[in-house]
């Protein structure tokens, strides 16, 4: 119910209901529309929207009565303390970035760029011509639409340079974004209780996500171009891992990219242990300065499976990722794709398609890339002219976060607290560590709210960081 006139008459009429008894008859509608100087449809609306709080019921040809008060009993639901017994440690609350963020005024906390960096016209005309096509409504083959799964296998092939043709369509799985298609990845390709070696810091979700599975981190430490080859090496051969995730290109939260030396040495090690590594090009399209480093370009072997969403260039409506992966493992990953999640919609999978294949897709993706440029530059000058004490830890190539680090005897964790209380939202950097923080850190998203309000958050967070170095 959005339209006032109507809000005003619902509201007028449960002052009136009030007065009134249980089985009393309401005013007859045309006297209502004279009441309240409105037209019946105005007035219909108000009667529907009562009738959906259980407040009247209308008995056709006779009228509308009021109803008796509904009871205010809460159910008992004591009673699950005991069935569902201790909570399990994967299941114990843990700290999400995407927690609360729509309580803030300005949530640098955001995982998602804002609705004004979204295609938001072009998702529109394709959510109605997808609508139309007859095959958004019936099921799809499991492992995705074949126009979808070509489109992915295309613009993975179309950066190949390895001596092998690059992927087909038949190496695509489509999935419901890309989280998901990381728990099917550690369950089918790692398996429950196993190792894994992960970059440090990292995406939380995956970090979640291994530990769900019950897996067995094996943190790796990342620099500037990337993690040090020789360190995989050791790490893969102490720990009997067969699996390594790390995300090359635009990492979170760091936005940093690997060089490609580095990533030729990375694989040249995966290949030595007979391993695989999931490649999550999750910033895919959100580089500004070209400095990306798709792995999977040199894999010869079949030993990367990639990852790609479009759910942060789209919109969070549209959930759609793909798989990529060739060889035996692609079919261990359907089959776990298949049993988990059946399918993705097809209407979204159609959608999806006619948007990234619009003549306006690569307008938008050009200048989505120049605005997070630009707001990533604005904040960095916020932080440099307000922030004494926030030190950035890595000029983002890309992606949608600012890594930063505060003084260590500055604990994070009370900083978001306080900054919350002021509606400013920061992300404390040890939800990033598989392991524990080496320093106090704060993730940054410079996508997520309107960057007219950079310098006001940071001239918060400043104030609140200077009233808790005394304590």
């Amino acid at each position: 119910m959005s339209n006032s006139s109507t809000e005003r008459i619902v509201v007028q009429l449960i002052k009136k209901i009030h007065t009134l008894h249980t089985g009393d008859k309401l005013p007859p509608s045309r006297q209502l529309v004279n009441e309240f100087h409105a037209s019946p449809v105005t007035i219909q609306k108000a009667l529907s929207e009562l009738v959906a709080r259980g407040l009247i019921e209308t008995r056709p040809g006779v009228g509308t009565f009021v109803l008796a008060p509904r009871p205010t009993k809460l159910a008992d639901v004591q009673w699950q303390t005991s069935p569902l017994g201790l909570i399990p440690e994967t299941l114990q609350s843990t700290h999400s970035p995407l927690d609360h963020n729509e309580k803030y005024l300005i949530p640098l906390n955001n995982g998602y760029p804002e609705k004004s960096l979204h295609p938001q016209t072009l998702i529109r005309t394709a959510l109605r011509t997808a609508s139309t096509d007859p095959t958004s409504f019936i099921a799809p083959q499991p492992q995705g639409t074949p126009e979808l799964r070509e489109w992915f296998a295309r613009q993975a092939a179309s950066t190949h340079q390895s001596g092998t043709p690059g992927p087909s369509q038949e190496d695509v799985i489509i999935t419901p974004g890309s989280q998901p298609a990381l728990g099917t990845l550690l369950r089918s390709v790692v398996g429950t209780g196993n190792p894994i070696i992960m970059e440090s810091p990292t995406y939380w979700g995956a970090i979640h996500a291994a530990r769900r599975a019950h897996l067995r981190i094996t943190p790796l430490n990342t620099g500037t171009t990337g993690p040090n080859p020789a360190d995989l090496d050791r790490a893969f051969t102490s720990t009997g891992a067969k699996v390594f995730y790390a995300q090359p290109s635009y990492a979170n939260p760091t936005g940093r990219s690997w060089s490609h030396d580095t990533a030729q040495e990375i694989l040249d090690v995966v290949h030595k242990h007979h391993a695989f590594i999931i490649e999550d090009d999750w910033a895919h399209d959100f580089g500004f300065s070209g400095s990306s480093c798709p792995l999977h370009i040199y894999d010869e072997k079949g030993c990367v499976i990639y990852i790609r969403s479009l759910s942060k260039t789209l919109s969070p409506a549209m959930r759609v990722a793909g798989i990529i992966a060739q060889g035996p493992v692609k079919e261990r990953i359907y089959t776990d794709i298949r049993d988990h999640n059946l399918f993705v919609s097809p209407l979204l999978q159609n959608a999806a398609l006619r948007a990234v294949t619009a003549p306006q897709w690569h307008t938008h993706l050009k200048k989505l890339q120049q605005d997070l440029h630009t707001r990533s530059k604005i904040l960095i000058t916020a932080i440099n002219e307000l922030s004494p004490d926030i030190h950035i830890e890595a000029i983002p190539h890309g992606g949608l976060n600012l890594w930063t680090r505060i003084p260590d005897h500055i604990n994070a964790s009370h900083l978001v607290q306080q900054c919350a209380t002021q509606n400013v939202g920061i992300a404390d950097g040890k939800a990033w560590f598989p392991a524990e923080s080496p320093g106090q850190y704060l993730r940054m998203n410079f996508a997520g709210c309107t960057p007219e309000l950079f310098s006001q958050a940071i001239s918060i967070v400043q104030e609140n960081i200077d009233g808790l170095k005394g304590m």
